[in-house]
């Protein structure tokens, strides 16, 4: 199984052990972030992986290199301007070999067991299947809606209550053909553009997963994620 890690984005300073640094490379326990979600996607035995890049391809690559030292297999995909997400696994194309494949953001951090994802997936008549989580704070975020068979009928804004909790986590599977639907050398969002067209078709699901989720923006959230990600290195390393 192959996955797509969206690291390409400009993101936001945030606090890390070495002071502000971009996402995903904010240090904490002494390892970028982005390297919890690699080893995240090697416990789930995905270890081929294409790291979507934008202006920091330098530090990630010369960091990782081809992912040798985890164990893992990693290329790089390097965009010459800001693609947004969709873009970005746009880019990615000529690098997938599978017609079913993951796609993971690089900013956060949703310890699932990825086979029940796929499982769920491939149960499914879709073309994108979107772990979901439960979530006490789901006004932070934007929610989803989802019908009884799983699919996902809608998306509410960031502070809409009652009528959903479910989040997402960022984290995909993906079958090729969703590809058709993202025009070449544009900036597309998945979650803007992509997503909601294909909740439209019938063709996006939703999979309630459990697992602590992490967001490295919210804010007095940071020394819960130093423990938590000990926690997980001492488990999977």
């Amino acid at each position: 199984m192959q996955a797509i890690v969206l690291a390409g984005g400009m993101g936001r300073q945030i606090k890390s052990d070495l002071g502000d640094a971009p996402k995903p490379m904010a240090i904490i326990n002494a390892r970028p972030f982005l390297e919890f979600v690699l080893l995240f996607l090697k416990k789930n035995a995905i270890e081929d992986v294409i790291i979507s890049c934008g202006y920091m391809r330098p530090v990630i690559q010369s960091y990782f290199g081809d992912g040798k030292d985890l164990g893992i297999k990693i290329s790089y995909t390097d965009e010459d301007f800001l693609r947004g997400t969709a873009g970005s696994v746009k880019l990615a194309e000529d690098l997938i070999t599978e017609d079913t494949f993951v796609v993971v953001n690089g900013d956060t951090f949703h310890d699932i067991d990825v086979y029940d994802l796929i499982e769920a997936h491939l149960r499914n008549d879709s073309f994108v299947t979107m772990a979901l989580k439960k979530s006490e704070n789901s006004e932070r975020y934007g929610t989803v809606e989802l019908l009884e068979d799983n699919q996902i009928s809608r998306f509410l804004p960031r502070g809409t209550n009652g009528i959903s909790n479910l989040v997402n986590t960022g984290i995909y599977v993906f079958n090729k053909q969703t590809l058709k639907f993202i025009q070449p050398d544009e900036n597309i969002s998945l979650e803007e553009d992509i997503f909601p067209l294909l909740a439209k078709l019938g063709k996006l699901y939703g999979f309630v997963c459990e697992g602590f989720f992490l967001d490295i923006e919210i804010p007095g959230n940071y020394s819960i994620i130093k423990e938590k990600l000990k926690e997980y290195v001492e488990m999977v390393v």
